[in-house]
């Protein structure tokens, strides 16, 4: 049995230009963090319109090979796992992740730079 799969690279489409708008006029990596979070919770809300999704349920992890977790709370969620199993969410978060994290990599390297650029 072939198991439907789900896209949700429209949703990719709408959020990315706000998003790396909102990257770049981030002041620290706090910032960055909370962005990420908070625009994941946009994105899921907008995939499970019955589950209530909370800005700490997918974070920022730069420790993590794809630079996310998901809350143990959204994991035991079966309609969030069949979706995360069978869609390519996983890899639009990883993307998101990613321009966070090169973002993050740039604010520790150019503090003084980004000060510059965000106090204008």
């Amino acid at each position: 049995m072939v198991s439907k799969k789900f896209s949700f690279t429209s949703l990719e489409k709408e959020f990315l230009p706000e998003f790396r708008e909102k990257v770049n006029t981030c002041e620290d990596v706090i910032d960055l963090e909370n962005l990420f979070s908070h625009t994941m919770a946009q994105i899921v809300g907008k995939i499970f319109v019955d589950l209530k999704i909370r800005p700490g349920d997918i974070i920022y992890d730069g420790r993590e090979a794809a630079h996310f977790c998901i809350s143990p709370r959204l994991l035991q969620q079966a309609a969030f796992k069949e979706i995360l199993a069978n869609s390519d969410l996983a890899r639009l978060s990883e993307r998101f992740a990613s321009v966070i994290h090169h973002h993050r990599l740039r604010l520790k390297r150019h503090p003084r730079k980004t000060e510059r650029l965000t106090r204008k």
